[in-house]
């Protein structure tokens, strides 16, 4: 009975001895007086457990937990003035898991989610103190972030102006553009429609400029530009022979009115008659349908797959 309990102390000692964490410390200095780092390893150097990183005067920089020389968990960073820099999330294996959140000058710049090393849900960045007073307050990009049935990454993208109106949105698969992309002028009406694939344009362009009629209505001179795939690169078609013109009445809309993208998409829509038509690659067809944006109804081009 002795040997057992004997023997049994005697694993538990030799398991204590290999597990056993042992604290390290780096200096700045020959003398030791001002400490660089703190952490712990077990008894092959490998990390495990807190870690610490301390500027020359003493103030933290980094903070966060190793697991077995792997970062885990959550890791706060600062800069020299002690301001945050970022803020990191990490699951078991080192791979970004939940919000990674990015600082300048102390105010957030950055914003992404991910979920086991991939992107997911909303991603923002804010305007920065060098793009003016109180810019920071102000969003800059906006990305959701999706996985789709069969595996890929897709995304719907906004980007802001300092004064809030969007003059960039449209969707990604992959990375790269996909579908209609619209631009916008700063105070607020619809500039430059665009379609792509793999991030390539492909089919029609539209560009929208504005002018005033003697009635005081306003109009927009609509021009197009047509792209086709050609051995495996783009080609674009020019004003010279491709160019078309419609003039659309609009009414009287102020140019700042948030109606004024609604009253240009249903004329047209009305134009055009929305007939159904092939894009020279003969993958896509363009189609109409109606969505709520910014709590008002607008029709959009959509992209879709052929069957």
């Amino acid at each position: 009975m002795k040997k057992i309990v004997l023997l049994i102390l005697s694993t538990c000692a030799i398991h204590f001895a290999s597990t056993a964490q042992k604290l390290v410390k780096t200096y700045y200095d020959y003398n030791h007086q001002h400490v660089k780092e703190t952490y712990y390893t077990d008894n092959y150097g490998n990390k495990n457990g807190a870690y610490t990183e301390y500027s020359e005067y003493g103030g933290i920089l980094q903070q966060g937990t190793y697991k077995n020389d792997i970062a885990i968990g959550k890791w706060i960073y600062k800069d020299s003035k002690g301001n945050p820099s970022m803020e990191v999330n990490y699951d078991d294996q080192g791979k970004n898991n939940g919000r990674v959140l990015r600082y300048e000058d102390g105010h957030p710049a950055e914003l992404q989610n991910f979920v086991h090393g991939d992107k997911s849900g909303i991603g923002k960045t804010w305007y920065t103190a060098e793009d003016g007073e109180n810019a920071f307050n102000q969003i800059h990009e906006e990305e959701r972030f999706m996985k789709a049935a069969d595996g890929s990454d897709s995304s719907l993208y906004k980007e802001y102006n300092l004064s809030g109106k969007i003059i960039k949105e449209g969707s990604n698969v992959n990375g790269a553009s996909e579908g209609v992309w619209n631009f916008y002028y700063a105070d607020g009406p619809l500039q430059e429609t665009d379609t792509y694939h793999y991030g390539m344009q492909c089919g029609d362009c539209y560009y929208y400029n504005y002018y005033r009629y003697e009635n005081d209505n306003l109009g927009v001179i609509l021009k197009y530009k047509h792209y086709v795939v050609s051995g495996g690169g783009i080609t674009g078609g020019s004003y010279a022979d491709m160019q078309r013109t419609d003039s659309l009445d609009l009414g009287k809309p102020n140019i700042s009115d948030d109606s004024l993208r609604m009253r240009i998409e249903e004329a047209i829509a009305k134009k055009k008659n929305m007939q159904m038509k092939r894009l020279n690659d003969g993958c896509y067809k363009a189609s109409v349908r109606s969505l709520v944006n910014r709590k008002r109804q607008v029709l959009i081009i959509q992209e879709q797959s052929l069957p």
